[in-house]
């Protein structure tokens, strides 16, 4: 892999956009691009800022005045499907503890993607990529 240049991001605490760098990979012919630790994939907002928001909603019965209010009923609704398609209809638990539980099952809890793969947790700030034996060998693993 080999460095690609950089991508224009919006992240949701900044007024600006930041470059993010970008891999390419030989093997697979894709570009990966890397991202900030606190991030999900495909997610402009922190895990932290979403947690915050998701717990202002239900201790205070209000949206966070500082956060767009269709981005906070989305993430909301999501995280209430979630539960239900993961949890099953009968937990009995708040809608944070729905959230911790699928982090803990290595779910994003506030997605809409229906195939699985794209809604599981990635924990390293970039994408990660497989080396093909011809690679490893490049780079000093062996391949016992």
């Amino acid at each position: 892999m080999w460095w690609h240049g950089f991508v224009e991001a919006w992240v949701a605490t900044l007024a600006h956009s930041i470059q993010l760098r970008r891999l390419y990979c030989p093997h697979c012919r894709r570009v990966h691009r890397l991202r900030p630790l606190g991030y999900w994939r495909r997610y402009r907002s922190s895990i932290q800022e979403i947690r915050s928001a998701l717990t202002h909603r239900l201790i205070r019965q209000r949206w966070r005045p500082d956060l767009p209010r269709s981005r906070q009923r989305q993430w909301w609704r999501r995280l209430g499907r979630m539960i239900r398609l993961l949890l099953g209809l009968s937990f009995a638990g708040s809608r944070l503890e729905g959230f911790e539980r699928l982090i803990t099952t290595n779910i994003i809890p506030v997605t809409a993607a229906t195939n699985h793969d794209n809604r599981t947790i990635d924990h390293t700030p970039y994408r990660v990529v497989a080396l093909p034996g011809s690679f490893r060998s490049c780079y000093g693993e062996t391949t016992g």
